[in-house]
């Protein structure tokens, strides 16, 4: 993903990935506190500037 990016939704990423929500906004909180993705409450979260350096693992 590219800068400015938008994430999928917390339910897409749970039902891509065969998670529960819970453990899919884990996921996006643990990118916004790495600074990869920025998060707004009621919004979906957007992919940081900062580039990557190494791949993002699957959950």
């Amino acid at each position: 993903m590219r800068h400015g990016d938008l994430l999928p939704t917390v339910k897409e990423l749970a039902e891509r990935y065969s998670v529960s929500e819970a453990t899919a906004h884990r996921a996006v909180t643990l990118l916004a506190e790495a600074d990869e993705a920025t998060v707004s409450r009621g919004r979906r979260a957007v992919v940081s500037q900062k580039p990557v350096d190494e791949p993002v693992r699957p959950i």
